[in-house]
């Protein structure tokens, strides 16, 4: 009989954070074969493509082959974003248990590691990777068309084309650089990307709903999402929501009970059982933005 391959350690890395679905755990469910609760997280997961619902393990889904890992030189393999997105999930972890549920007051630290949280959810997934590297394409795409019409311009074309750009030769970017920054997004985009971000949503004001109900919130495989009101009335090239926006919303989930918000109107804990349609408002904008699986503790949840 052929050996089991034994993969490396932090091989299956979570796009989805175990300690944070764990809040969705299904403590109803039997172990059919011990008899016994799961050892393991267990949430429920509904496909929007298939329309299939299914039970599934918090640990062992929701993850993807070394997709933190950064490649070496040699071919080694460089856990350093991994590791940091670990330091990251566990202070959330402890923030969410000890004083988000128990509705105290954050500390400036604790505030900002909420806020470095939300960062990493925000940037961390597969499509929004994927499109931190795509969004330098079409420079990279007229960098290259520059370089092809070099090779055959005058000389007065040239010197033409050098006045485009005002930027010193220590400011600009070679074609070679950009396609490593576009190779490697990981490293090159997403970390500053989240460094930066984490310090300007700490400038926004923090509401945490809560809700007595034992669905109550929903999550997705793609949880944050940016709402503002000014930027659905804007042109559609420059609808994006952003943090200029003065309607900004930042929405994330962190169980069925509780869910925060980044605003720049109200902070502070809100029971919103006294509007009981804003639940169902926020699990509306959670669906609409999930990639493909919308997660919930409890089985039967039907979306249409």
């Amino acid at each position: 009989m052929a050996k089991k391959e034994i993969k490396p350690s932090h091989t299956d890395q979570h796009i989805i954070p175990k300690c944070y679905l764990k809040a969705w755990n299904d403590n109803t469910l039997i172990n059919k074969d011990s008899g016994k609760a799961y050892n393991q997280p267990q949430v429920w997961a509904y496909n929007k493509i298939t329309g299939k619902e299914e039970q599934l393990s918090a640990k062992t889904n929701f993850t993807q082959e070394d997709f933190y890992t950064i490649e070496g030189e040699e071919g080694e393999r460089d856990l350093t974003i991994e590791h940091a997105l670990d330091k990251v999930e566990v202070k959330f972890d402890w923030i969410r248990d000890n004083k988000l549920f128990k509705h105290e007051q954050l500390d400036p630290e604790e505030h900002f590691q909420i806020c470095l949280f939300i960062a990493t959810m925000n940037n961390r997934t597969i499509s929004r990777i994927n499109h931190l590297g795509d969004m330098l394409k079409p420079i990279q795409e007229k960098l290259k068309g520059y370089e092809e019409f070099a090779k055959t311009a005058t000389v007065k074309e040239l010197k033409k084309m050098s006045n485009i750009s005002r930027k010193s030769d220590s400011e600009a970017i070679s074609i070679e650089e950009l396609d490593e920054v576009i190779d490697k997004p990981l490293e090159n985009i997403m970390v500053p990307m989240v460094d930066h971000l984490a310090v300007e949503l700490t400038k926004l004001k923090m509401v945490v709903f809560h809700t007595k109900e034992d669905f109550g919130f929903i999550t997705s495989d793609n949880p944050c999402v940016w709402k503002s009101k000014e930027a659905q009335m804007r042109h559609p090239i420059f609808s994006s929501p952003g943090l200029n926006d003065d309607t900004i919303n930042i929405i994330l989930p962190i169980s069925p009970t509780h869910c925060i918000l980044l605003n720049k109107q109200i902070e502070g804990y809100i029971d919103i059982d006294t509007n009981p349609e804003s639940i169902d408002q926020i699990n509306t904008l959670i669906y609409e933005h999930a990639e493909n699986c919308i997660i919930s503790n409890q089985k039967g949840i039907k979306f249409t």
